[in-house]
């Protein structure tokens, strides 16, 4: 749920500017407005602007990619929260499989995403990302030697799609 009034407004323009990969205009208007937003405020899907800037990634060009990444470090580093979850109970990380990004997943991983967190069908994000066949992100997330071991005995636990 998005919150009421002026704070509303400024959340709004926050998921404007990361739609479009703007991050520049994003850091100077957070830098000025921090104080005044929330900045795990939820859309009415649950979603924070940190999970719509990897959403925006799905089938991003180049240009755009390089800039939702920068959006991305400027949403944690302005106080995002990783592990927010949106009404799927999908994390940030959750969407970078989904969207088959391997760039944004090794981004999150390397922020401190949690890859083990299980959306609300129980899977985490390498079951996402063995599911939609996505490589490239399933190596991100053994590489990252986040409790590799935990995630592989759940994939074999919850191998069920």
């Amino acid at each position: 749920m998005i919150n009421a009034g002026s704070s509303n407004n400024h959340l709004h323009y926050v998921f404007r500017q990361v739609l479009f990969g703007q991050h520049q205009s994003l850091q100077n208007y957070l830098s000025r407005y921090e104080d005044e937003l929330d900045i795990n405020g939820r859309d009415e899907k649950g979603a924070t602007p940190l999970i719509r800037c990897v959403q925006a990634g799905l089938e991003a060009e180049e240009e755009k990619m390089e800039n939702l990444r920068i959006c991305m470090q400027v949403l944690v580093q302005h106080g995002a929260d990783l592990e927010i979850a949106d009404n799927l109970g999908r994390t940030a990380l959750h969407w970078a499989a989904v969207v088959k990004s391997p760039a944004l997943s090794s981004d999150l991983l390397k922020l401190g995403a949690d890859p083990t967190v299980q959306e609300e069908k129980g899977r985490n994000a390498l079951h996402l990302a063995i599911h939609m066949s996505c490589i490239p992100c399933v190596q991100e997330i053994i590489t990252a030697d986040n409790e590799v071991s935990e995630i592989l005995k759940n994939l074999h636990a919850n191998s069920s799609y």
